[in-house]
């Protein structure tokens, strides 16, 4: 009975994985770097519409327009990366890579994938960017938005 607590447990700490005090400590910086985007665009959506001469009531409504337009852009770009991850175009990607590799001077290397099925297997092995580091920005722009759309209104 011994041995197979025993067993169990060095089982347990080697499928244990401990995170690396470097991720600790910078995984925050991705989500500050789209939400100064974010930030950005919002600023640049501000100014165009002239919204610090307006009027309070029309300060809100650009105000929420900004902060709407941005979460929907970002939003826009983190789906996009997400549903690139998920292989939608990949067909694309190797056609246009046949393709343009037809017209290089340099034809070592137009044979590095002879099929689609082994440019996708070379690909499945790659690692894949996060897409929450958008999305998850671009819902707490659309959530400052919507709650400063309900304030238009009401007021």
């Amino acid at each position: 009975m011994e041995e197979f607590k025993e067993s169990q447990t060095t089982e347990i700490s080697k499928t244990e994985q401990v995170p690396s005090e470097s991720t600790g400590k910078r995984s925050w910086i991705p989500y500050l770097v789209w939400s100064l985007v974010g930030l950005a665009a919002a600023i640049y959506i501000l100014v165009s519409k002239e919204a610090f001469q307006a009027n309070s009531r029309n300060f809100v409504r650009i105000l929420s327009d900004a902060f709407f337009t941005t979460g929907v852009l970002l939003g826009g770009g983190g789906l996009l990366v997400f549903f690139t991850q998920r292989g939608t175009f990949d067909a694309l990607r190797y056609s246009f890579g046949s393709l343009f590799s037809l017209f290089k001077k340099d034809q070592s290397d137009t044979a590095k994938y002879a099929s689609y099925s082994r440019y996708k297997e070379s690909k499945a092995g790659q690692e894949r960017i996060r897409c929450r580091y958008a999305l998850i920005p671009a819902a707490a722009f659309l959530t400052i938005g919507t709650v400063l759309t309900i304030v238009f209104y009401m007021v």
